[in-house]
C-alpha cells in the first residue's frame, strides 16, 4: 500500500466512526492528524471501561477473540480496531458502540434502548400517546427536583 492510500484509508475509517477529518496532504501528516483526531479518544475510554469493570486485558481479549498485545495497543492507541472488533468490544463491555468511540458521551442503559426500540417499533397512534405520557412524567420528575433543591 503506498503512503498515499493508506492516507486515503485512514481518512476513510476516520469518517466512518466519526472522528474529525484529517488533513490528506500525505501518509505522515495524515497519521499525525489521525492521532491527535483520537487523543482521549477511543484507547482511553476502551481502558477506563475495562478498568470500570475490574476485567483484565487477557479476560476483555478472549470474549473478543483477539491476543491480549493487541487489545494492548489498541488501549494505547497503537493500533485502532476494525468495525467488528469494536462492536464486539462494545458488547463485551456492555456500551453502545457510540459511546465506547466518544461519539456520545453518556453510557445508555441497555434497557432504555430496548423501551426505545420497542416504542419505535408500536403503530404511530400508540407512539403518540407514549411520548405524550412519557413528556408529562418527566416534566413532573424536573419540576420535583427543582422543588427539592429550594
Amino acid at each position: 500500500m503506498t503512503n498515499t492510500l493508506h492516507a486515503k484509508y485512514l481518512l476513510k475509517i476516520t469518517a466512518r466512526i466519526g472522528f474529525a477529518e484529517l488533513p490528506s496532504v500525505g501518509y505522515k501528516s495524515a497519521r499525525a492528524g489521525y492521532k491527535s483526531a483520537r487523543a482521549g479518544g477511543f484507547g482511553l475510554r476502551l481502558a477506563m471501561l475495562r478498568k470500570e469493570r475490574k476485567i483484565s486485558q487477557t479476560e476483555l481479549a478472549k470474549k473478543v477473540g483477539i491476543h491480549p498485545n493487541v487489545l494492548g495497543r489498541y488501549e494505547r492507541e497503537e493500533a485502532t480496531p476494525s468495525i467488528d472488533i469494536a462492536t464486539r468490544l462494545a458488547d463485551a463491555l456492555n456500551v453502545s458502540l457510540d459511546y465506547l468511540v466518544g461519539k456520545i458521551d453518556i453510557e445508555l442503559e441497555k434497557n432504555l434502548v430496548e423501551k426505545i426500540i420497542t416504542i419505535q417499533k408500536l403503530p404511530q397512534e400508540d407512539k403518540y400517546c407514549l411520548m405524550y405520557s412519557i413528556d408529562g412524567l418527566i416534566q413532573h420528575a424536573i419540576n420535583r427536583q427543582a422543588y427539592a433543591q429550594k
